[in-house]
């Protein structure tokens, strides 16, 4: 893809698109390292009758190790990459030493047609509200007859 070919080719930052890529062997290994990895001994702590205020329960970690195991992360990664997802790589640099630090920051990026459109970032917090939560959110605020937008939901 020629770098002029997505919104963000006028950048002051490197920005490139991103695909999600992962192959069936890689899921499946991933699946025989969680079905081999064993959960701790129960104790009073993790036992499912207390409240959740001293850790997670064994029974609840159970579950998750289940679904994980029942997930279908091939189908999930085709939902994300059917998003025009990116990386920007920013450059940090520490206050105290002077040292600088790249990080690659990845997005979902939604560019309305009209080149003065309101630029908006969706943020979310942890846990819960991820991309797919804030996603729906996109043609809603496409539709919702408010002024034009520019779409930058951060994962």
């Amino acid at each position: 893809m020629p770098s002029h070919a997505h919104p963000f080719h006028n950048a002051t930052i490197p920005v490139k698109p991103f695909r999600l890529s992962h192959t069936q062997q890689q899921v499946d290994d991933m699946k025989t390292l969680i079905r081999l990895s064993p959960l701790g001994p129960a104790t009073y702590e993790n036992d499912p009758a207390r409240d959740e205020k001293m850790g997670i329960s064994m029974q609840s970690m159970r579950e998750i190790k289940e679904a994980w195991l029942e997930y279908d992360w091939l189908a999930r990664q085709e939902d994300l990459n059917a998003l025009p997802q990116y990386i920007a790589q920013v450059v940090d640099t520490d206050s105290k030493t002077g040292k600088e630090h790249t990080f690659d920051v990845h997005f979902v990026g939604k560019m309305s047609e009209i080149e003065e459109a309101i630029p908006l970032i969706l943020l979310h917090g942890w846990p819960g509200m991820g991309l797919f939560e804030l996603t729906p959110m996109i043609e809603a605020l496409k539709t919702a007859g408010a002024p034009p937008l520019h779409l930058i939901i951060m994962e």
